[in-house]
């Protein structure tokens, strides 16, 4: 069974739970013997009755992994403002180390439409290039 039919399969049961919950990923693993789910949710999902219906549906052990914004946008490889991929999937670079400051050092408007990315978060790629703006006022 392939990842989309898996997640098709999951999502109904999601649904028939009436859960709040984005799946993005159905791994295999352990020679198939454990089912990994990575999902994103604006709250915290109780989904114990989730793993029973899974695991009885899937007949394997079921890991259900919550992933934030982030994340999510990593996964998906999102395309950003610039119509690239995603700094966090491009670069690599780690989260949450973007911050307002980084944006006054670039002198971005602080405008949340222009300094925040499609996950709604900081753009990764202001700390990314924070050293070259930091850098180059040091040396005037």
């Amino acid at each position: 069974m392939n990842e989309q039919e898996l997640l098709k399969k999951a999502d109904f049961i999601v649904k028939k739970h009436g859960l709040v919950m984005k799946l993005l990923t159905a791994v295999f693993l352990d020679n198939n013997t454990k089912l990994l789910i990575t999902f994103s949710a604006d709250n915290r999902v109780d989904f114990r009755e989730l793993v029973r219906d899974l695991a009885a549906e899937f007949r394997v052990r079921i890991e259900l992994k919550q992933i934030g914004a982030r994340d999510e946008a990593k996964e998906i490889g999102a395309i950003s403002h610039c119509g690239q991929i995603c700094c966090c999937k491009r670069l690599g670079v780690a989260s949450d180390v973007a911050s307002i400051k980084m944006a006054k050092n670039q002198n971005i408007s602080l405008n949340p439409t222009r300094i925040n990315g499609m996950c709604g978060k900081i753009m990764c790629c202001l700390a990314y290039e924070d050293d070259q703006y930091v850098n180059g006022e040091r040396k005037k």
